[in-house]
């Protein structure tokens, strides 16, 4: 599940990665894997900064 927002995202920078830098083979799960591999996306400290977000969409659904 992810969020119409995200998908927008996700779609947008597909069509802006194909049209400005000619990258024609990029799709969303490439975009996803660019942006999660990175050895500061799994620290401790970066972690951390996901909590609030975390809890912000786990009360979004429970609300909803």
């Amino acid at each position: 599940y992810i969020t119409y927002r995200l998908d927008k995202r996700l779609n947008n920078a597909v069509d802006y990665l194909q049209e400005k830098h000619g990258i024609k083979k990029v799709d969303r799960s490439l975009i996803i894997n660019a942006m999660l591999d990175t050895d500061e996306k799994w620290t401790d400290e970066a972690l951390d900064k996901l909590v609030d977000p975390l809890i912000s969409i786990l009360t979004s659904r429970l609300l909803s």
